[in-house]
């Protein structure tokens, strides 16, 4: 099964996702700040993260930064999910190490899950397995 963190600090859209994901069969790790993302890390290996790009007590900038500098991570696609539609936010986010940037609106939660479909097909058709930890 294809794993999936997603580090959301608004209840509801993180249920929402939690939902939409858990629907087409991933299995959800959700938290809500930045701390509680490496707790489940200590002990899961996503195959996708989603981050938010406004945490309680970090924001998903550093977060992905201090990922993408950390060997068991580093390749782990990495989607930040903002609601800022400006392009100095999707610059910092990139220039951190996210692979891709998609904007909370009204068609946000889908265009994650067929991203996140697109992500695992092209690995699967590479011959990339789900899991980074194998």
């Amino acid at each position: 099964m294809k794993k999936i963190l997603i580090v959301e600090d608004s209840a509801s859209q993180g249920q929402l996702l939690r939902r939409d994901f858990e629907e087409q069969n991933y299995e959800v790790f959700l938290t809500t700040t930045g701390f509680e993302a490496y707790r489940t890390l200590k002990d899961e290996t996503p195959d996708l993260i989603i981050l938010d790009y406004s945490l309680p007590d970090t924001n998903g900038i550093e977060l992905c930064k201090h990922l993408k500098q950390d060997n068991r991570f580093r390749l782990i696609p990495t989607i930040m999910f903002s609601a800022e539609n400006k392009l100095h936010h999707m610059m910092r986010a990139y220039e951190a190490g996210a692979d891709y940037y998609v904007v909370k609106d009204d068609e946000g939660n889908r265009v994650l899950c067929l991203l996140a479909e697109s992500l695992f097909r092209r690995r699967a058709r590479a011959g990339v397995g789900f899991s980074l930890s194998a």
